[in-house]
């Protein structure tokens, strides 16, 4: 951890009660970043550590062959190991996309549904979420615009928006006056 998250951190554990949102945000955004690199496991620093038996396949399988999301998966259950009884189990993360709100959807009567995420970043960080879904007979999965073409460098965009310079520029959709037609939510523009 960066030593401002290492203080953000120090400072939660100093608190007697429930520490702010920005400070529970950051730290949060950096176990996240954390949880997916492919050098969290470091043989030595887990010896003696009493490893699942998820996490153990995992690791003889190697981590250079794992997708990012057992890459996700793995660093959970290390972290789990690291700190036992300090969190949750992983399946249960998030308020958001999680097994916990699939739980509570089925729970609640919803038979059918179509539940779209963001990106496809949610999907990949909560693959117990996405089992459990598909269990429940839910549709999940990306919501994104597939009409639209962004121009390379525009920032806050969405991946199938993003092509090469020469089809932003020549694939727009061109109306009858010659001017191209704007994209969803008016960026960019609507591809041919």
């Amino acid at each position: 951890m960066s030593p401002g998250i290492r203080k953000a951190v120090a400072e939660i554990a100093a608190m007697d009660n429930n520490p702010y949102d920005y400070i529970k945000n950051q730290v949060t955004n950096e176990l996240s970043d954390l949880l997916t690199r492919h050098d969290f496991y470091e043989e030595s620093s887990w010896r003696g550590t009493n490893l699942s038996r998820e996490t153990s396949t995992l690791l003889k399988r190697g981590i250079s062959v794992l997708t990012d999301s057992e890459v996700l998966l793995l660093n959970s259950f290390l972290l789990e190991a690291a700190f036992p009884g300090e969190f949750v189990e992983s399946y249960r993360w998030g308020d958001g996309v999680s097994v916990k709100m699939m739980e509570k959807f089925a729970a609640n009567g919803f038979e059918r549904l179509w539940l779209g995420l963001d990106t496809w970043q949610g999907g990949y960080r909560h693959p117990q979420a996405i089992q459990k879904a598909g269990e429940l007979g839910y549709l999940i999965g990306p919501y994104d615009s597939y009409h639209s073409i962004h121009h390379p460098d525009e920032p806050n965009t969405w991946e199938t928006a993003q092509f090469d310079l020469e089809l932003y520029e020549t694939g727009a959709v061109v109306q009858a006056d010659g001017t191209k037609k704007s994209g969803f939510q008016g960026k960019g523009y609507l591809k041919d």
